[in-house]
């Protein structure tokens, strides 16, 4: 006869911290650029993207407007968010992230800060997923960029042109 012995009340609470701590530890795996302009695959930053709250990669797209649009001068972006939430600038949550709109600049080095008080820099930070904005007329190539909650760029990011004009009409000299 084997007798079966019932784990203590110690053991139980040792695997249930272990399984608790490797679920709450961040991972990182491979992030990607997707949507309307240009899409390449690259990595996460190292400061706090991984797999966020689900299995999902990181990924931020832009939804409106659409690659190619023709937009008035004053014209909304809209953007979701794919297996990260977005959140307010001030406080770094793993999984949590806001947006920046850079106007006719590169994107940002992930790990380098996205100069937020810069001309051609438009943060969203309030955790919104639309933002309004106003160019002059003419082309202008939109990088949707996340970042922390410390404005840290990550390579979570999409990219958009778009040509402005009044009232949605082409201007004359393009």
């Amino acid at each position: 006869m084997t007798v079966r012995r019932r784990p203590g009340r110690r053991a139980v609470l040792l695997a249930a911290l272990v399984a608790i701590g490797s679920a709450c530890s961040p991972t990182t795996g491979p992030a990607e650029e997707v949507g309307g302009g240009g899409a390449e695959a690259t990595s996460p930053s190292p400061t706090w993207v991984g797999q966020a709250r689900s299995h999902e990669v990181p990924k931020v797209r832009v939804l409106q407007p659409a690659d190619g649009s023709i937009v008035d001068e004053t014209f909304r972006v809209h953007v979701v968010f794919e297996g990260i939430l977005p959140a307010a600038a001030g406080r770094v949550r793993h999984g949590e992230g806001h947006w920046n709109i850079l106007v006719d600049r590169p994107c940002v080095s992930a790990g380098d800060r996205i100069p937020v008080d810069e001309a051609g820099v438009e943060p969203v930070s309030n955790g919104a997923l639309v933002s309004e904005l106003s160019l002059e007329p003419g082309v202008h190539k939109l990088c949707v960029q996340v970042a922390d909650g410390y404005h840290i760029a990550t390579n979570i990011r999409d990219f958009v042109t778009v040509t402005v004009g009044q009232d949605g009409m082409v201007p004359p000299e393009l």
